[in-house]
């Protein structure tokens, strides 16, 4: 079981991360400390994305500085103003002109008409004139026909200018019906009403019935395209053939907000109104806006956005309604026919919000300023278009001119110009002067006008490049979860430490890279922070678990192996002690045997205190050897040796090292005797027997007890060839071909039909010339005697003795076996191979 709680644990975060996912849109979790992660990496992928380049096709009319010194203070502006603003950019071309503002009150009754009155008693003079006629009552003087005359020419004065300016209602009336198809009247939604109050559609009920033309009741789950009667026919025909999948009543969509309040142009002005939508923003709790309402719930109908309104006022048609399909709560997208039967899709979230692709800051769209400071959109001052109709300064103006000609002083667009500029664009008016607007923070800007926020998202619809975050996108993300906890979960397990950090980078690097680089240039959002936590903890979690787990195993594995094999191979065995195969596992492996020869008759003559003595003076360098070439200790056996190479960790060269372990020991033990010679202790002899093949290796013992140690009939020929250095009077004996030494027998263990040819190791390096002789006599002889030519081997192996200077134990050995074969042949079918007559 404990082998599976890493790939558990790593779906059940993949699961957790899949349910935020999809809940996060039903749930509206906007104040949760992830989503607002998120929401900050979003912000940096616009910067890391930067400014994009697109032909805009909306223009701000701003009440900037130059504006409020053409008209005065904002507020007090003369509302016929704006009625010469929309004749002048239709005159221009202009093919939407949207109001970023609402005229919720006429003229004379609100705050600043109040502040026009006051203006025109003081330049009537009128106060000044009441404070004459008071001092003259004061001092006994009745008023005389003077002062009375002077009263009536003041009231006279009042008369005249508060009819000129409430004439601008009646003027701007007029504007707004004569251009109705293509002018937008601005409105206010407040998701909570003022006093707090939640409002019930009869609250809403007068609204409802003005707001009637400019409902939307309808709303689908996608397109179905009907057959044509004539294939032939043209974009008309294609776009009719195009219906909707109706939904039910909008109040269904739960997810929508609903209005607290609604703020709606005064009687006058929406009753010859075509376009209405409200200018009202969504700003994140971070203050920033990323977000803008498309619709607004309000009964069982829609009030469309001024955004979404001046669209369809652009595209000429009513904007379509689509609910999510996967959700079924709220909208998935917003629908405009287009030119030839297209069909431009905006995408929305579930509360009916699109998600604003900015294409770069906000801020006047200078050719001077860097890409990083320039605004996206053109804008022009609203005096500049109140004024373009005017001939240049000097030339006669009209009788209806004249008027303007004090705020008009400086001309510096005409109509030709402007058409340039506003010619089948929307254009936003909207005040953009410092201290006049509303402040919004851009994931680019941090102080811009909202009127750039709108500006945006009609581009975004007009173009089809509004951020992308479908269901689908959800549910990709989910999967996406689910794929890597699964990949996490089997991967990680098996990977040392630093590989698992290196594949945790790479796994951060990849995402990264696809989606930053990839996914969100194609105007697409898939959430990082779910995935990347997921990740993050899933390493963290199973690198803990990892810790817990194996922290006791590879301290028992160090305290097993640190007596036995060499630190370096140690420390290789705990980063992972899966390469040793613990389990038990067949491999090629060279095992070592070495035993002191007469060690029980040595024994007998020393103490039990001078036998461990000397025992550890000759077991311990002995071992250094075995460890520094790698070796693992199995066992000591007396004053035997059985070590092997190849395992815990796989050795290419395990019989190399063994042969150059088994020199370097005789080696050592020349150092030894001399030492003990002089000491006056007794002199020992080892055998040592070495051998390669296929053997069993592993943890073997009790549940209580155990020993990494080698089993299988290649062990025990080591363990003979060991002892047979006593009959070939040799010191190492190896299996199979050696580094550098002589072949001395074919030999058949019991049990085995296959012989095996043994060699005498005698150095590491290329043999003496004088023992290279010895070696060819030898194996000459060896091979003579093999095909019983007993006169003729006998020959070679007096050579080889000769050339050894008189002695070599193996050649009289084989002088002692021919000897023995002459009076008593081998029979017929003899291969000349020695047969071991024991295991």
């Amino acid at each position: 079981m404990k082998k599976h709680v890493p790939l558990v644990l790593s779906l059940a975060l993949g699961l957790l991360a899949a349910v935020y996912t999809y809940l996060e849109p039903i749930k509206n979790l906007e104040s949760s400390p992830l989503l607002g992660f998120e929401q900050k990496l979003l912000d940096l992928k616009f910067r890391w994305r930067g400014r994009v380049d697109v032909d805009p096709q909306v223009v701000i009319a701003a009440g900037d500085e130059k504006t409020i010194r053409a008209f005065g203070r904002w507020g007090t502006w003369d509302r016929r103003n704006y009625a010469t603003i929309i004749d002048n950019l239709r005159a221009a071309g202009a093919e939407v002109v949207a109001f970023d503002m609402v005229f919720a009150d006429p003229v004379g009754i609100d705050h600043a008409n109040t502040v026009k009155i006051g203006a025109m008693l003081d330049d009537a003079q009128l106060a000044a004139t009441a404070g004459q006629l008071a001092v003259a009552a004061s001092e006994g003087t009745p008023a005389g026909p003077a002062e009375l005359a002077q009263v009536a020419l003041a009231a006279k004065a009042i008369e005249d200018r508060f009819q000129h300016a409430t004439d601008g209602d009646a003027r701007l009336a007029a504007a707004f019906e004569e251009h109705s198809s293509n002018v937008v009247q601005g409105a206010v939604i407040n998701i909570v009403a003022e006093d707090g109050r939640p409002r019930s559609v009869a609250d809403h009920a007068a609204d409802l019935e003005r707001l009637d033309t400019f409902l939307l009741r309808e709303y689908g789950f996608g397109w179905k395209l009907t057959e044509l009667a004539d294939p032939n026919a043209g974009a008309e025909a294609k776009v009719a053939s195009l219906d909707v999948h109706k939904g039910g009543k909008p109040s269904d969509l739960r997810a929508v907000e609903a209005t607290g309040e609604l703020v709606l142009p005064q009687p006058g002005f929406l009753d010859v109104a075509s376009n209405v939508g409200f200018f009202s923003a969504y700003v994140d709790p971070d203050g920033v806006l990323r977000r803008q309402p498309v619709v607004f719930r309000v009964g069982e109908t829609f009030l469309p956005a001024l955004s979404m309104s001046a669209a369809a006022a652009y595209f000429g048609a009513n904007p379509l309604l689509f609910a999510d399909g996967f959700y079924k709560s709220g909208f998935a997208r917003v629908g405009f026919p287009g030119d030839g039967g297209a069909i431009v899709e905006v995408p929305v979230d579930l509360i009916g919000r699109l998600l604003v692709n900015y294409y770069g800051p906000g801020g006047p769209n200078d050719p001077g300023l860097p890409d990083e400071q320039r605004g996206v959109f053109p804008r022009v001052p609203l005096s500049d278009v109140f004024c373009a109709d005017l001939p240049p300064v000097g030339q006669p103006l009209s009788e209806a001119q004249k008027d303007r000609e004090a705020q008009c002083g400086e001309r510096a667009v005409d109509l030709a110009t402007l058409r340039k500029l506003v010619e089948k664009k929307v254009v936003l008016v909207a005040v953009t002067a410092i201290g006049t607007f509303d402040q919004r923070v851009t994931p680019f800007s941090p102080n811009v006008p909202g009127t750039e926020v709108h500006a945006a998202a009609v581009q975004n619809m007009i173009d089809g490049k509004a951020l992308k975050r479908p269901a689908l996108h959800v549910q990709a993300e989910m999967l996406l979860c689910l794929v890597v906890a699964l990949l996490f979960g089997l991967l990680l397990p098996r990977l040392p430490v630093a590989a698992g950090v290196v594949f945790l980078a790479a796994s951060l690097g990849a995402w990264w890279f696809v989606d930053w680089n990839i996914l969100f240039a194609q105007g697409r959002w898939f959430y990082d922070v779910p995935l990347l936590l997921q990740m993050s903890t899933t390493w963290a979690g199973i690198t803990a678990w990892g810790y817990l787990t194996t922290g006791r195993e590879k301290a028992r594995l160090k305290e097993e192996f640190s007596t036995v094999l060499a630190p370096t191979v140690v420390d290789q065995l705990l980063v992972n002690p899966a390469l040793a195969g613990l389990g038990g596992a067949e491999r090629e492996l060279t095992v070592m045997f070495s035993d002191i020869r007469g060690f029980t008759t040595m024994s007998e003559k020393l103490s039990p205190e001078g036998l461990t003595q000397f025992l550890n003076e000759y077991l311990t360098p002995m071992t250094d050897i075995l460890i520094r070439h790698e070796g693992t200790l199995d066992k000591y056996m007396g004053d035997a040796i059985m070590a092997f190479w190849g395992a815990p960790l796989e050795q290419k060269d395990h019989a190399k090292r063994a042969c150059v372990t088994a020199v370097e020991m005789l080696e050592k033990l020349d150092e030894l005797k001399a030492k003990w010679r002089a000491e006056g202790k007794p002199e020992i002899d080892i055998g040592i027997g070495l051998n390669s093949g296929l053997m069993r290796v592993g943890f073997m013992g009790s549940a209580r007890m155990r020993n990494y140690t080698l089993l299988g009939d290649n062990v025990n020929l080591g363990s003979r060839l060991e002892g047979t250095n006593k009959n070939y009077g040799t010191h190492i004996i190896v299996s199979g071909e050696a580094i550098h030494g002589r072949w001395l027998d074919a030999v058949r263990v019991k049990g085995k039909k296959e012989p095996v040819n043994i060699y005498e190791v005698s150095g590491k390096g290329p043999l003496p010339p004088s023992m290279a002789v010895v070696v060819q006599s030898f194996e000459d002889g060896l091979r003579l005697y093999q095909a019983q030519q007993w006169d003729a081997a006998e020959t070679k192996f007096k050579a080889a003795i000769a050339a050894r200077g008189g002695s070599d134990p193996p050649s009289d050995l084989y002088l002692e076996r021919i000897d023995h074969f002459r009076h008593e042949p081998p029979p017929a079918n003899w291969d000349g191979v020695y047969e071991f007559k024991t295991k």
